[in-house]
């Protein structure tokens, strides 16, 4: 995903602090993998593409990437 100027229709806020906006329109892939847009650094339990943020008119979806298995600590 290439973030420009277009404002964004949802953001995400990471622990860090640090804002990533999400045009109208596009979407924001999460996950442990380095093809990740936002790269989160957690062990096995997070797969490499877990889920997406979609923006769209007036509000955002969050979805688990299909084929995507995280497990629960034991």
């Amino acid at each position: 995903m290439a973030l420009d100027s277009t404002p964004a229709a949802a953001h995400v806020t990471t622990p860090s602090g640090r804002v990533i906006g999400i045009p109208e329109g596009t979407r924001l892939v999460f996950g442990r993998g380095p093809d990740a847009d936002l790269v989160i650094p957690a062990g096995r339990g997070l797969s490499r593409r877990a889920g997406a943020i979609s923006a769209e008119a007036g509000g955002a979806w969050v979805a688990r990437e299909a084929g995507s298995y995280s497990r629960e600590p034991r």
